[in-house]
């Protein structure tokens, strides 16, 4: 299901419900895992997916092999923790799968990080969006 919210603040439609927020309206939509739709070898894969980050990138698990992707995937803490996830299970589950270095991005700018500086701005700045770019290193 597809929710739209109810609340006129809310950041429009989400994959999964939230307890905080009532939902005005469900849409029935088919979906299937991004590894079922798109063969390998792929080179980029984005995920901005309306807060089902996680479960976007453990669907695509069978695209996360040499040559590795590159990723880029936009974290929110507040959101994740309302959907029942950590927004740093993203990032480690995305390292638990190959070395990549890691950059902010932000309005065409691009700023090397670490796993700790991106848990700190997560934890810090939880109502903030920040798209991390995960570059895959040579194998």
């Amino acid at each position: 299901s597809l929710y739209a919210f109810a609340d006129e603040t809310s950041e429009g439609v989400s994959m999964g419900r939230r307890g905080d927020k009532p939902v005005s309206r469900e849409f029935r939509i088919e979906t299937v895992r991004i590894d079922e739709a798109v063969p390998p070898p792929v080179r980029l894969i984005k995920l901005d997916v309306e807060r089902e980050e996680l479960a976007a990138l453990r669907g695509c698990a069978k695209l996360l092999v040499p040559p590795f992707p590159h990723l880029v995937i936009e974290l929110k803490a507040v959101t994740a923790r309302a959907f029942g996830y950590d927004a740093m299970e993203v990032v480690d589950l995305a390292l638990s799968h190959h070395a990549y270095r890691l950059h902010l991005i932000k309005s065409r700018k691009r700023r090397r990080t670490t796993r700790d500086t991106i848990a700190a701005l997560l934890r810090d700045e939880p109502h903030k969006t920040h798209n991390v770019w995960f570059e895959p290193l040579p194998v």
